[in-house]
């Protein structure tokens, strides 16, 4: 969620409707970068482990709604 909104406030700094609040999004690019930061020091996560956990939401997600994970039987 937080690579969301950083990637949301990075597009809009480059859009000329956004130019004169620039200053504000770089400093909510630079804050968002120092939470991803201690988030990451934090917990220890590893850039693979973030990557695998993406991938197992988006399994979890695209299971038809029948509300089960990928694991659980009747």
């Amino acid at each position: 969620m937080m690579n969301l909104k950083r990637s949301t406030i990075k597009e809009q700094l480059d859009k000329p409707e956004f130019q004169s609040i620039n200053q504000i999004l770089v400093g909510e690019l630079k804050a968002i970068d120092i939470l991803i930061n201690e988030f990451i020091q934090l917990f220890e996560i590893q850039e693979c482990e973030a990557a695998d956990k993406k991938s197992e939401e988006k399994k979890t997600s695209n299971n038809d709604g029948k509300g089960m994970e990928m694991n659980e039987t009747n």
